[in-house]
């Protein structure tokens, strides 16, 4: 897990590097690749781990055919 962790902030890093160095309109640029590492992060470490305290998916019972 710790691989993705630094996966991701490299990338973060990188993207930040790359507008400021390159790109006139680096802060905004800045802000919305930290928002999506942000949701990244969110999907791939938070959201799991609460899934897999509520136990998994849910069950879904089979309709029944009247």
């Amino acid at each position: 897990m710790m691989i993705w962790c630094l996966a991701f902030g490299g990338t973060a890093l990188l993207i930040s590097a790359s507008t400021m160095l390159v790109k006139q309109h680096s802060a905004v640029d800045v802000f919305w690749a930290y928002v999506l590492c942000g949701a990244a992060y969110l999907a791939v470490y938070v959201l799991p781990e609460k899934i897999q305290k509520r136990g998994g998916r849910r069950q879904w019972k089979k309709a029944e055919i009247i």
